[in-house]
């Protein structure tokens, strides 16, 4: 009788298109190419690519050295909670590398900006 072990579940699409969005996002906002990010990482522009567009998800090698270029936590590479919606995911990590750069002051006038939006967009 063959014992039963851990459940491997196939990695989620939607996690590896999120994280290539937030890679991708978290490049243009430092100004590099995928030509320079792949050389600054030691990978192809292909693997880039591959990442960016969530058809390839990165070994954990690939996370330290993506992280220490793009000047951010390995955990600022995932998304906080899964979207669904693949453009929604987008907006999102967009937000979010932008967010990250702002001083206290001008995060709170965004915030207060996003507040009267968000009580006047309809649902």
């Amino acid at each position: 009788m063959r014992k039963a072990g851990p459940t491997i579940r196939p990695m989620s699409s939607d996690l590896k298109r999120q994280v290539g969005h937030r890679v991708q996002a978290l490049r243009e906002a430092r100004g590099f190419t995928q030509e320079q990010l792949a050389g600054l990482i030691g990978r192809s522009v292909e693997a880039i690519s591959k990442i960016e567009r969530g058809k390839a998800f990165p070994a954990p090698d690939t996370f330290e050295v993506l992280s220490r270029h793009l000047s951010v936590a390995v955990r600022d590479l995932f998304p906080e909670a899964p979207t669904a919606n693949d453009s929604r995911a987008r907006l999102e990590a967009r937000a979010s590398v932008l967010v990250a750069g702002l001083s206290d002051k001008a995060l709170e006038a965004s915030l207060e900006i996003l507040a009267t939006l968000a009580r006047l967009s309809p649902g």
